[in-house]
């Protein structure tokens, strides 16, 4: 009885770990959304990064130099001008964004 009390705290206490670092990660999942707080760009000019919501520089898939990632850059430069949410509604195996949705606010 002892043990399995122990393995019932011991597996407790990894999935409140596991939530608090998902809270504050920087890979992507669907459904994740909020306002966009800024963005920033990688020092090779390749990659770009987004903060939103309680999430901090998660990156996007797409390259800054691609026209993919030119649409994307320019679509989260409005969302943050104009106070918008965005909301992910695909990620890659690796944690990036793939796309994603802005919403206007109000």
């Amino acid at each position: 009885m002892k043990s399995i009390k122990n393995i019932m705290f011991f597996l407790s206490l990894m999935l409140f770990v596991a939530s608090i670092n998902n809270v504050y990660a920087d890979r992507c999942s669907v459904n994740m959304e909020g306002k966009i707080k800024s963005i920033k760009i990688d020092d090779n000019g390749r990659h770009f990064y987004a903060s939103f919501g309680e999430y901090d520089d998660v990156i996007f898939w797409n390259h800054l130099k691609s026209d993919e990632g030119k649409g994307a850059f320019a679509l989260l430069r409005i969302a943050l001008l104009s106070v918008a949410h965005i909301q992910v509604t695909y990620c890659s195996d690796n944690g990036a964004i793939v796309a994603f949705k802005v919403k206007a606010v109000g």
